[in-house]
């Protein structure tokens, strides 16, 4: 049986360190899952955190 996934969801790149979304940098990430509502806006990059916009945010993964 297949599950669809929620419109709501999505999976996105997590920094295991800061709990930032992951940048092209960021060495070790996990997976988070969230409503599209709450997913962080705020990417992590080394020490230097960079404000990003919503429709910037790191393309949703499918989950189901």
């Amino acid at each position: 049986m297949d599950l669809e996934q929620p419109e709501n969801i999505v999976a996105v790149r997590i920094d295991s360190k800061t709990g930032l979304l992951a940048s092209p940098k960021t060495k070790k990430t996990i997976t988070e899952i969230f409503r599209k509502e709450h997913v962080p806006n705020t990417f992590s990059e080394g020490s230097n955190i960079l404000q990003k916009k919503e429709e910037e945010i790191t393309t949703p993964e499918l989950i189901f």
